[in-house]
Formats: C-alpha cells, sequence, structure tokens
C-alpha cells in the first residue's frame, strides 16, 4: 500500500522592510468610489491585509494563505483561533505586576490595552464565525499571483475596484502622475520593489 505523502507548504514570505502604514496611506489618498468613502479602519486594514498576501505570495507555491477552502474548513480554524486568542488573554489577566511592568519598561506595550484588543478580537471572530456558517460549504481554489506582471495587473484591477475608474497616467508638468500612478508607486515601494509605475500602467492601465 502506498502512502501519500503531503509537502509542507511554505509560509508567505513577507519582506523584512514591508511597510504597512504606507499601503494603508496609499489607499487612503485613493479617490475612492462615494459608497466607499467613508470606509471604516478595519475595511482599510481588510484591503492592505489583501495587498500585501496578493503581493508577497509572488513566485511563491501554493499554500493555505492563498486557497478558498469549504465553510466548514473556515469554521473549524475560526474556532481553533479563537481558543488560542481566549488562552492568551488568560494568560494575560494572570500576569502578575512585575511581569506587566517588565513589558512596559521593555517595549511600552501595555497588557491591560493588549488584553482590550483581545477582547475586541474575539467579538470580530465571533462575527466571522456567523457570517462563514451562512456560506454554502463549496471549495474553491483561488490561483496565486505568479510574477511582478500579474501583480500590477492586480493593482490596477484593485484600483478600479476601489475608485470605479480605470487606471490611467496622467501627464504633469512633462512627468507621469495621477492617482494610479501615485497608488502603484507607494504599493511598490512599501515592498521594496524596482518596477516603474510608469511602464506598468502603460501595459495594464488605459
Amino acid at each position: 500500500m502506498r502512502i501519500a505523502l503531503k509537502r509542507k507548504q511554505p509560509a508567505i514570505k513577507f519582506p523584512r522592510s514591508l511597510d504597512l502604514n504606507g499601503i494603508e496611506q496609499a489607499i487612503r489618498r485613493l479617490p475612492l468610489k462615494p459608497e466607499l468613502a467613508a470606509m471604516s479602519r478595519a475595511e482599510v486594514v481588510a484591503i492592505t491585509t489583501e495587498i500585501a498576501f496578493e503581493v508577497a505570495s509572488a513566485g511563491y507555491p501554493v499554500n493555505r494563505a492563498m486557497l478558498e477552502c469549504g465553510s466548514r474548513q473556515a469554521i473549524r480554524e475560526l474556532l481553533t483561533f479563537e481558543a488560542k486568542v481566549q488562552a492568551l488573554l488568560k494568560h494575560i489577566k494572570s500576569l502578575h505586576r512585575t511581569s506587566h511592568r517588565a513589558l512596559i519598561t521593555a517595549s511600552a506595550m501595555s497588557p491591560i490595552m493588549l488584553a482590550l484588543e483581545l477582547e475586541g478580537l474575539l467579538k470580530v471572530t465571533k462575527q466571522a464565525i456567523q457570517k462563514v456558517e451562512a456560506i454554502p460549504n463549496k471549495r474553491k481554489v483561488k490561483t496565486p499571483i505568479k510574477n511582478n506582471e500579474k501583480i500590477s495587473s492586480y493593482l490596477c484591477k484593485l484600483y478600479t475596484r476601489l475608485t470605479g475608474r480605470k487606471p490611467t497616467r496622467v501627464i504633469v508638468g512633462g512627468r507621469t502622475g495621477g492617482p494610479a500612478y501615485e497608488f502603484l508607486s507607494s504599493i511598490y515601494k512599501a515592498f521594496g520593489l524596482k518596477l516603474s509605475a510608469e511602464n506598468q500602467l502603460r501595459v495594464y492601465g488605459v
């Protein structure tokens, strides 16, 4: 009898210099569609996370972080996540004052504030579980981005999704500019990618 061995999927490798704040600011500077103008911080963070995974996955094999799964599997994962957050929250609440003071001195991180953040995360997780429960248990596989060209294609499509406009190059004072150019440039810079927003817009923009 042959036993099929499962290869361990490599984790997505994020650049050490990844500037998540730069990505978030790039999103906020976009001329968003009217219905997205009042986008909440949580929504901006969600899009920032989406960009981080999409771009960082370029050139890497398929792994769980880039695959869709059935609702049952998602619920199992979320329940496990919820349990681990609860365990961490319980441990934080059991810390002595000496440990609190050491953490604050070492990193200016207040365990009390972290506990409040985790309590909020537990509420969000419960809401996420409820939403997933309403999704049919169908499995869809998403093909990851494999190269820089596909990264640019994705970013141009995301630009249209968020602004309702096609990504175009705007010539200002003899130089290329415009919101689409600034958006791509900011994302490339956040990842340390040596790509020309001008050249990429020529290929994937209009």
